[in-house]
């Protein structure tokens, strides 16, 4: 016999704590980046589909997402699910928060800046006789 699916609201509940910080942690399946993943079944019992759990609780307590429009976190907890911590923006506006929170890639293949820097350390190394270091770069690559 099948059994009825759980209510969407009591899903997300059951599948977080919540923090001293007011978000709701999500204690499931995370993707590489700590996003809450989860399985939603559309329809027949063998139709489904991967989503994050705060785009999900997004949309079970705020309401649908506009096409092209990103959910973005007030907290900047990637596993936070709490709709007031949750607001719509474009890529741009992610873009902008991420940069504005010090969350934008700092590491040796992401930043030209210290690509160049680095190169001219090992240049100017080589030119004195010294031995230049492989890689001096942040991100432990």
């Amino acid at each position: 016999m099948p059994t009825k699916p759980m209510n969407p609201e009591v899903r997300i509940q059951r599948a977080t704590t919540i923090a001293e910080s007011g978000c709701w942690e999500w204690m499931l399946q995370k993707d590489r980046g700590g996003y809450g993943r989860m399985k939603i079944q559309m329809g027949s019992r063998d139709r489904f589909r991967f989503t994050s759990a705060h785009r999900y609780a997004y949309e079970i307590f705020v309401g649908p997402i506009p096409e092209q429009m990103h959910v973005l976190h007030r907290c900047d907890n990637r596993s936070c699910c709490n709709p007031a911590h949750l607001f719509i923006g474009t890529h741009q506006d992610n873009m902008r928060d991420m940069h504005a929170k010090g969350r934008n890639g700092r590491g040796y293949k992401r930043n030209p800046a210290a690509r160049r820097q680095n190169a001219l350390k090992r240049n100017a190394a080589m030119q004195s006789g010294k031995a230049a270091e492989p890689h001096d770069n942040q991100s432990g690559e």
